[in-house]
């Protein structure tokens, strides 16, 4: 990212901060405050230093005595040995994040560009995605940003879809009715019948999967807390596609080839087959009951 042309400098904040100062002294505390705004910090060597505030050898005394009164005060040893005035330090970190909302900004506005010129995505889908782009954490975005930047545009709408659109297939269906000669959109939303997965659900889909158990248990405790909200506080529509999307990832799999839980295999057969064998057996110890009973009449 470019640096900027010019130093921030607050007036107010400049008049309260060096209040008092010698008006020579002022004159290296600016050169010192300009160069940590350009490089980030000050190394911490006083003949260094005199050679930013351009310190001329009949000036040297006053200088250590201003390094003395002045400097030691106005900027702290980080933990990498450089000085740091805090102030501007405060400046620098919220000119970063200005800086970097409004590239996210200009990107998110050049992705809109490509969305709209395809005909597969209306105009609710394109407004969605770009709300979604605004607040996506910041490797979601990085992501979709190294996809934008290959130019692979289809590749980049299939993403999107998927990642903003797809996910709530299987709950909310959205019915576009373009009314004849007109140019407005109507938008009918059935009503969400998302049922939240057992953790026994939960971790048998990471198994078959191939993926790690204990992100799984990890995973569903944090929906299971939340309301099954992600963090981004919207409601999980589809659990097995929010597995896909934000869970089944390269650091997340097994070692080894999945395997399937006995525990959960067992409560499977018994949903199937084994659930009517059960229910045979049973019968039959309830007619043997019965007729110990009349026997014993």
């Amino acid at each position: 990212m470019a640096k900027d042309p010019a130093v921030l400098i607050y007036f107010d904040k400049w008049i309260s901060s060096t209040n008092g100062i010698k008006a020579e002294f002022r004159a290296w505390y600016l050169d010192l405050l300009i160069y940590q705004y350009d490089k980030g910090g000050l190394p911490n060597d006083e003949d260094t230093l005199a050679g930013i505030c351009r310190v001329l050898p009949s000036e040297y005394a006053k200088f250590t005595q201003m390094r003395t009164q002045i400097i030691a005060q106005k900027f702290t040893q980080s933990e990498d040995g450089m000085l740091r005035n805090d102030i501007m330090n405060d400046i620098l970190r919220k000119r970063e994040a200005f800086k970097e909302k409004k590239s996210r900004a200009g990107y998110i506005g050049n992705i809109v560009k490509e969305l709209n010129k395809s005909e597969t995505f209306t105009t609710v889908e394109v407004s969605t995605i770009k709300d979604k782009l605004r607040v996506c954490i910041d490797e979601e975005f990085e992501e979709i940003l190294s996809i934008y930047r290959l130019k692979d545009i289809t590749h980049l709408r299939t993403h999107l879809r998927t990642l903003y659109i797809d996910v709530d297939e299987d709950v909310i269906k959205n019915v576009i009715e373009i009314k004849k000669g007109g140019l407005g959109e109507k938008t009918k939303k059935t009503k969400s019948n998302f049922q939240p997965p057992t953790i026994l659900e939960f971790k048998k889909y990471f198994e078959e999967n191939g993926f790690d158990l204990a992100v799984a248990e990890r995973a569903w405790k944090g929906y299971d807390a939340a309301e099954w909200h992600d963090s981004q506080g919207n409601k999980v529509k589809n659990w097995k596609q929010k597995c896909q999307n934000v869970w089944f990832k390269p650091e997340n799999k097994t070692s080894g080839p999945p395997k399937i839980n006995a525990q959960l295999d067992l409560s499977n057969k018994i949903v199937g087959g084994d659930k009517a064998e059960l229910a045979r057996q049973a019968a039959i110890r309830i007619n043997q009951t019965k007729q110990e009973k009349a026997e014993a009449i």
